[in-house]
């Protein structure tokens, strides 16, 4: 994936001279295309190229974005191979360097887009699912198919699904759809899914993309077992991003301490080992500290953490005010601990969900982490 535009990703090079420009103007053709205009120039242009998006009311009415990303598709597609839609293409570039003729346009998507906001807010769908197979596998099937692309049909469409694995996060996978498999090409990501060692959750906005998307799912990770459903009940993305990742940080420190034969406790105090093995471990102690200061600052939902420290056991536990010195022949169990952070594909990673893990269980249980923090440093 070398571009993300608004919800779209583009995949391939695209040889354009201006990028943005070129984006804006697709953006403008979409509208013309997929909306009603009053006004001309526009009400011609958008009943001229009409009859080249018909045959899409199951898409339009069941999934209104992934219908506007296929329009975009279309109308990129038809650029760079010389389709009938390059021409709506190229008179919507014209109109719209009319700087009139631009705010004209914009009131009319202004003034739909008003009436629009008086509907509900659409909150996605999380389920979540428990399965019967250890979490090493699991992320080495998911991750031995991120360059499988499945060829299947959406809504009446037919789209190419691949599920790609996050650079960032363990356990983390975005599934994305592609309406062609040749590149250059524009798709759409469909929401997310997340592997930690308890349990699988996959959040959608709706139930035709859960019901599209599981099949490939299960015949990935085989059989999967539904604990809930619920709606998101966090409007905040941010609050709602931030919540999710420092519970799967929780969750994947504490299944790696467990699998380790370490308690929390006896980790704080391998913490200077930990970081001595680091490159920059001063930057990295930064790093962290200012990542978890944004989320804070950004939103996090305490009542969910409080509850994740509590099912995890570590609440109203004691917690050292600074590492003591440690047996060298404990040293083994921190190795093991190495091990896993490998086996997951990046020890960072963990050695990060492991910080994290200790400022928001400090936090909860009311310890000073930021003095702790100065000592290792």
């Amino acid at each position: 994936m070398e571009l993300i535009v608004y919800n779209m990703v583009v995949d391939g090079e695209i040889k354009v001279k201006n990028v943005q420009k070129f984006f804006e103007n697709l953006t403008n053709a979409v509208n013309i295309i997929s909306q009603t205009y009053n006004t001309e120039p526009f009400k011609s242009l958008s009943e001229k190229y009409r009859d080249e998006i018909k045959g899409l009311d199951e898409v339009k009415d069941k999934d209104s974005v992934v219908y506007i990303s296929y329009l975009a598709h279309r109308i990129f597609d038809d650029y760079f191979n010389n389709g009938k839609l390059r021409g709506l293409f190229d008179e919507v570039s014209t109109v719209i360097r009319n700087k009139k003729q631009k705010e004209k346009m914009i009131k009319e998507i202004v003034s739909e887009e008003e009436s629009a906001e008086e509907e509900s807010l659409i909150l996605p769908i999380i389920w979540t699912f428990k399965t019967s197979e250890p979490l090493l596998d699991i992320i080495k099937k998911l991750d031995k198919n991120s360059d499988k692309e499945f060829e299947l049909e959406y809504l009446g469409l037919k789209v190419y699904l691949t599920i790609k694995p996050s650079p960032d996060e363990i356990g983390y996978y975005e599934p994305y759809i592609f309406f062609t498999s040749n590149k250059p090409r524009l798709g759409i990501k469909l929401g997310e899914i997340s592997v930690d060692p308890y349990e699988i959750r996959m959040t959608q906005l709706n139930e035709n993309r859960a019901n599209f998307i599981l099949p490939i799912i299960e015949k990935i990770c085989g059989k999967l077992t539904l604990k809930s459903k619920t709606q998101m009940k966090i409007h905040n993305p941010f609050e709602f991003s931030n919540t999710s990742y420092l519970i799967t940080a929780l969750r994947y420190t504490n299944w790696a301490l467990k699998t380790s034969r370490l308690s929390l406790s006896e980790i704080i105090n391998f913490l200077p080992f930990i970081l001595e093995n680091l490159d920059r471990p001063k930057a990295f102690i930064k790093a962290i500290l200012d990542a978890y200061n944004k989320m804070e600052k950004d939103g996090v939902d305490l009542d969910s953490i409080s509850n994740e420290v509590k099912n995890l056991g570590w609440y109203n536990i004691i917690l050292p005010s600074k590492p003591n010195k440690v047996n060298n022949r404990s040293i083994s169990k921190v190795k093991k601990f190495f091990d896993i952070g490998m086996k997951l594909g990046d020890p960072i990673i963990l050695f990060t969900y492991l910080f994290m893990s200790v400022i928001t269980v400090y936090k909860i249980n009311g310890y000073e982490y930021k003095e702790l923090f100065k000592i290792l440093v």
